[in-house]
């Protein structure tokens, strides 16, 4: 099963690995409450987490904005060598420069 963790301003798709009695583990190390999803220790102040349970749609939007979040990163990190004339004209195009 996965739930989505929600970490301050963002959230993620999280997968369960245990399940107790009174509690959920999921990434294996991270335990939340059962009867409210909120994390058990660790948690407080500024840093509140939780788990809930995906809405419809709710993991492909995900899984989609950590894609764009993938690509734009790794396309920060490029430099002009890495850059083919070819990869800027498609580039160019995508932008509409």
């Amino acid at each position: 099963d996965v739930v989505i963790e929600h970490c301050r301003w963002d959230k993620v798709i999280a997968t369960v690995t245990k399940v107790t009695a009174t509690q959920i583990v999921i990434n294996g190390e991270d335990r939340y409450r059962k009867k409210d999803g909120y994390m058990v220790g660790g948690s407080g102040g500024w840093w509140v987490r939780y788990i809930s349970v995906p809405e419809d749609g709710e993991i492909e939007t995900l899984k989609r904005k950590k894609f764009i979040s993938d690509v734009y990163s790794a396309m920060h990190k490029m430099t002009e060598q890495d850059l083919t004339y070819d990869q800027a004209v498609k580039i160019k195009e995508v932008l509409g420069l």
